[in-house]
């Protein structure tokens, strides 16, 4: 059974609900949770560590955001191609927006009337939705090539996009996204440690008609598809977060790839962060910091810090160029990360449940030492403090 996990940080206790088969996401009312149930199809709503209500949504629900006014609930459907508008009092389907290409991640604009929508199965899908007339519009993500030999590099959504409204008022958008060389055939003495496979399909030009939740419709009796997996080397794909900075159209006037790709001191070896990047946060300045997964590693960037252009990448190097930036250690396989209003920064690793807390202090520090010294500034990273897992998860440490 699935369990969601409230932490009391003055208390220092968790309370611990059991909701259901595979909880994907979830969003906060007040003091109420609407999580999303990938295996079971449905959306719960839980209240004082209890289940008050369940709804089913269809096939594999996984990203969930709440307006602000609490008024409304949007749910992404990925397999059914649409995202829900849900009573949050009855959870009753009120309207239903056609997406493609799998939707996956959610993020709804400070003004409450606009929602982006990330899919998982097209390089770089993002849709922005109009609430009022339910119409939505693509954005382009940024084309960027490896340098020397010009070969394109494709986008592919990785995790939980971020957004926030900005001292001047406008609205930055920050999606995790990974660019990836898909051309370059693997070198033959190549190690299995060397290489990964990545999805890449092209973009659906219209979601299917009546969806069944298999990527079939009513008009058509072919198998569901799959995206192309392609076997690729490590060292060439970097993690990123492209940001989209809106204006008050909400239409993208500056788009930008930000490589977290960071050098630090681990004892007597340079080490690098780079990985896919499953969740990001802005901080109260111009600045992100990123989770890497596969990985116990933070990445702090500052934006205005952040070159426009083409990634810079040497095989001499076995990947891409770093960039100034600061790491912290997290734990592992760390899947999500969360910049609190007091400037602490959170972040939780799928394998151990384990939760972190960092200074975003230090953090922000330390980057900027990077971003005046250049890469000799190759520090150690950052500890944090780590919350007992025991405190989490008794019987998973227990066993």
């Amino acid at each position: 059974h699935g369990t969601v996990l409230t932490y009391d940080r003055d208390a220092g206790t968790v309370l611990t609900t059991e909701v259901g088969s595979e909880p994907a996401s979830l969003t906060r009312v007040d003091d109420t949770l609407f999580v999303t149930l990938r295996a079971d199809g449905r959306v719960a709503r839980v209240a004082n560590g209890m289940v008050t209500a369940t709804a089913d949504v269809g096939s594999e629900p996984l990203g969930i955001v709440a307006r602000p006014d609490g008024d409304r609930l949007y749910v992404a459907v990925s397999q059914e191609n649409v995202v829900l508008e849900l009573d949050p009092e009855t959870l009753e389907v009120l309207a239903r927006i056609p997406t493609v290409a799998e939707p996956r991640f959610l993020a709804l604009d400070p003004d409450g009337l606009t929602l982006y929508v990330a899919s998982a199965r097209g390089p770089g899908a993002l849709q922005r939705i109009d609430l009022l007339s339910l119409v939505g519009r693509s954005f382009q993500f940024p084309e960027t090539h490896r340098k020397g030999d010009r070969i394109p590099m494709v986008p592919r959504v990785t995790g939980e996009l971020a957004i926030r409204r900005t001292d001047q008022g406008t609205v930055q958008l920050a999606v995790p996204t990974l660019y990836a060389d898909t051309r370059t055939p693997i070198r033959e003495f190549a190690t299995l440690d060397e290489v990964i496979e990545v999805s890449i399909e092209p973009p659906l030009e219209a979601p299917p008609e009546v969806p069944d939740g298999y990527g079939r419709s009513s008009s058509s009796s072919s198998e569901p598809s799959t995206p192309d997996v392609v076997t690729i080397e490590a060292s060439r794909m970097v993690g990123s977060a492209v940001v989209f900075d809106l204006n008050a159209s909400r239409r993208t006037f500056d788009k930008r790839a930000v490589p977290l790709t960071v050098e630090y001191q681990r004892g007597d070896q340079v080490d690098r962060a780079g990985s896919y990047v499953t969740g990001v946060a802005f901080g109260p300045g111009n600045e992100l910091v990123g989770a890497l997964q596969a990985t116990d590693q933070l990445v702090h960037v500052a934006l205005s810090s952040e070159v426009r252009g083409d990634f810079d990448f040497s095989y001499a190097d076995g990947g891409f160029v770093p960039r100034a930036g600061s790491v912290s250690l997290a734990p592992d396989a760390v899947r999500s990360v969360l910049w609190t209003t007091d400037d602490q920064v959170f972040a939780i690793g799928e394998h151990d449940h384990v939760l972190s807390e960092h200074q975003a202090a230090s953090m922000r520090q330390r980057t900027q030492a990077s971003v005046e010294w250049g890469l000799q500034a190759r520090m150690a990273p950052n500890a944090a403090h780590v919350l007992a897992p025991v405190d989490l998860d008794p019987e998973l440490v227990a066993g």
